[in-house]
């Protein structure tokens, strides 16, 4: 795009708004995986500030998301506990399921883990 060898790209973002005309269209919804055994997962809603002493699993430094959420942590106060990182949702979500960790994920992940619950994020 940057050449004009094309008009029209479809990325994940961010991007560098500065040099492109951006047009989002889709958005997702963050949610917080927990094992059910967890003492959060009664809640209906939690602050990401409130995760601050978990231990998280998060999608390696490959996808965008790794460094969204670190970003978001250290926004929130504290530099997030990675105990595991991973290409695969479903090793991210067996971890979960083994109560090693928490995870967060786009809702349209989770719709399709069998995991529960996910706890939305403020």
């Amino acid at each position: 795009m940057e050449d004009g060898e094309i008009d029209l790209g479809v990325v994940v973002l961010p991007v560098e708004a500065d040099r492109f005309h951006v047009i989002p269209f889709v958005s997702e919804v963050m949610q917080l995986l927990v094992h059910s055994s967890h003492p959060i997962a009664s809640q209906t809603e939690i602050s990401l500030e409130s995760t601050h002493e978990e231990s998280f699993i998060l999608f390696n430094e490959a996808f965008m998301l790794h460094d969204k959420i670190i970003e978001e942590c250290i926004k929130a106060g504290f530099t997030p506990k990675v105990s595991f990182e991973s290409s695969k949702r479903d090793f991210i979500v067996a971890m979960v399921e083994q109560n090693i960790g928490v995870a967060i994920l786009p809702q349209l992940l989770k719709k399709r883990s069998i995991m529960k619950p996910l706890k939305r994020l403020k």
